[in-house]
């Protein structure tokens, strides 16, 4: 039975458990895994306590085995609590169950409510919302009931196969050979996924903007972004007439705020908004190459990453590489915040621009407080903050769409 307590398909049971869809053999590897916990101390209650009887005893747990774990053992017995603490932690994602610091969490003493006050009426999260400007200059509207708009040569349609026509009747694609640009636009907000004329898909964040041709021509493919996104690159082979008629891979290219990403047929995403410090571009699958594009440059400074390597560049500054999270990292695409080791102000950034609010800080606001947990962007802008309030080191007021921060 141990076996199958691995972190997909304890995801899967959580996800049929929500939906109320469990077999009798899931239901009883759920009632397995969390009676497996083998404490006596946390019953397990039915209905809606049941998500916070599981969060506590992860967390129980966590405090109970880093306790009993002496400085002299070696790390096998931590590596296997983190393990457990890991698969645990999914589940609870999986439930939509909330968001956690392990240096403050107190999970007798639950959220402070106290810590976040004023207009709580309810600020809705993001939804699928985004503007197409055509070659025309026309803006298109997007169906927020839709989650995706195709760019072909015969017109645009959503992905569900429906079309969408322009102000005018037209479909907005410019004839063959003509050298225009489209430009989807999501507001603060807003998120939608682009298909781009050679299959390209690209989903983007809130606030972002991403500039394509109508169709590619030549022997590259380049498009602009602004904001974050997506990309997966759809492979596509030319005929290099120099060298025989021979079959080459077309290279998919994405300028963004001083660097150039060059990628061939891969996954990979990019956060390059123009109120952040750096450009973060990290890789999923395949190969990029990353260069940087400052006009101002003395040097070309260019690296080429592996699966699982992200890159930061900041300004002038030397190009960094590290390895990190690609979970972590994706969480916006998968509907989830995901903060390890994101400070204060960096995660109210994102959190303002998916509910579509104003940040400011007081003077004594802990702008570098580190922050590690998750929580649904699915939910109400009030419950992420009393989540974070959770830390005890923070205090929010809300006021129309302006969230006032205070130690």
């Amino acid at each position: 039975m141990e076996q199958k307590y691995d972190r997909q398909y304890l995801q899967q049971l959580a996800s049929k458990w929500k939906k109320g869809t469990l077999t009798e053999a899931e239901q009883r590897d759920l009632d397995s895994w969390e009676n497996s916990f083998d404490d006596e101390l946390l019953e397990l209650p039915e209905d809606s306590d049941r998500v916070e009887a599981i969060k506590a005893r992860m967390f129980e747990k966590l405090r109970q085995g880093m306790q009993s774990v002496r400085p002299t053992e070696k790390d096998t017995p931590v590596k296997k609590l983190w393990l457990r603490i890991a698969v645990a932690a999914s589940i609870v994602m999986a439930l939509g169950a909330g968001f956690y610091f392990y240096e403050a969490y107190n999970p007798a003493a639950g959220l402070r409510s106290e810590s976040v006050s004023g207009d709580l009426t309810g600020i809705k999260p993001g939804t699928n919302s985004a503007t197409l400007t055509l070659s025309d200059g026309q803006i298109v509207q997007l169906s927020d009931v839709q989650t995706g708009v195709v760019v072909e040569t015969s017109g645009l349609k959503y992905n569900d196969g429906s079309h969408i026509k322009s102000h005018k009747g037209g479909s907005g694609i410019p004839p063959v050979g003509v050298q225009a640009f489209l430009t989807a636009t999501t507001p603060r907000g807003g998120q939608y996924q682009v298909t781009l004329p050679d299959g390209t898909r690209v989903w983007l964040n809130a606030a972002s903007i991403l500039k394509f041709p109508a169709r590619f021509p030549g022997s590259s493919r380049k498009v602009e972004l602004i904001g974050e996104g997506y990309f997966e690159v759809a492979k596509i082979t030319m005929k290099k007439l120099n060298d025989g008629d021979k079959a080459v891979r077309m290279p998919f290219v994405v300028i963004s705020k001083g660097q150039q990403v060059e990628v061939l047929g891969t996954h990979f995403n990019i956060s390059a908004y123009e109120d952040e410090a750096s450009i973060k571009t990290t890789l999923l699958e395949g190969a990029v190459r990353v260069k940087k594009t400052f006009s101002e440059a003395a040097t070309t400074e260019e690296v080429v990453l592996k699966p699982g390597q992200q890159s930061v560049l900041a300004g002038h500054e030397r190009m960094l590489v590290k390895q990190v999270d690609v979970n972590a990292v994706m969480a916006w695409k998968n509907g989830d915040f995901e903060f390890k080791g994101d400070n204060l102000q960096s995660a109210m950034k994102k959190i303002a621009r998916w509910y579509n609010v104003e940040v400011i800080y007081e003077a004594s606001a802990p702008k570098d407080l580190e922050l590690v947990g998750w929580v649904s962007r699915k939910k109400e802008l009030s419950a992420v903050l009393k989540m974070i309030a959770s830390t005890k080191k923070v205090h929010f007021i809300v006021e129309g769409r302006r969230v006032f921060v205070k130690n």
